[in-house]
């Protein structure tokens, strides 16, 4: 009994491995934004807050990477790879939006915190700037 179990978590896991490191970026996300918040806040947190924070989000997260994969894999990969030559192009998308998702989050309480121009978003953008500021001198 214990080797069907082990070869269908096998098989669940080499099914998956295609967007593994989606699955970490978006988890790892998560995780930075709670470390944030657990920096920034002048609240004291229970752990009966941060479970329900930081697992639900996690979970939801993570299960909606994993059903669009299904879902992409099944019906939409083989639409999209006839446009683009990229695998899986809607689950990496969606990556990327739950990503930006904990990045605005980040962002927020930052500027919250310390101000507005203190944002990482405002700080990307004066980078930017001063990256074509110097693409112009040149």
């Amino acid at each position: 009994m214990t080797s069907i179990i082990r070869t269908a978590i096998l098989t669940c896991m080499a099914f998956f491995a295609p967007i593994a490191l989606i699955i970490l970026a978006v988890g790892l996300s998560v995780l930075a934004d709670t470390i944030v918040a657990l920096s920034l806040t002048k609240q004291k947190f229970t752990s009966k807050r941060l479970r329900h924070g930081i697992l639900s989000k996690t979970i939801a997260y993570e299960a909606s990477i994993l059903l669009l994969f299904l879902v992409d894999y099944a019906m939409i990969n083989d639409a999209v790879l006839t446009v683009f030559s990229v695998p899986y192009v809607v689950t990496k998308i969606a990556g990327l939006f739950l990503i930006g998702i904990e990045i605005s989050s980040i962002d927020e309480k930052i500027r919250e915190r310390y101000g507005d121009d203190k944002g990482i978003i405002s700080r990307f953008k004066r980078f930017i700037n001063s990256i074509k500021k110097i693409k112009d001198s040149l």
